[in-house]
């Protein structure tokens, strides 16, 4: 199973990003011009997990 970190690195615009399998969460600061939430879901989907929900902070 690809970890969820490197699938995440393929998304173009992500500017930082902080993986904690044990937690079972990630936080993902991304350029919006470039990349939306639901291709980050889709990026977690192609790691083997499924994504459970998100929240959206404008930065």
């Amino acid at each position: 199973m690809a970890s969820v970190e490197a699938k995440l690195r393929q998304v173009s615009g992500i500017r930082k990003m902080n993986v904690d399998l044990a937690s079972q969460t990630a936080t993902v600061v991304f350029d919006p011009t470039r990349t939306d939430v639901e291709m980050l879901r889709e990026a977690v989907k192609k790691s083997g997990y499924a994504p459970k929900s998100e929240e959206v902070t404008a930065a």
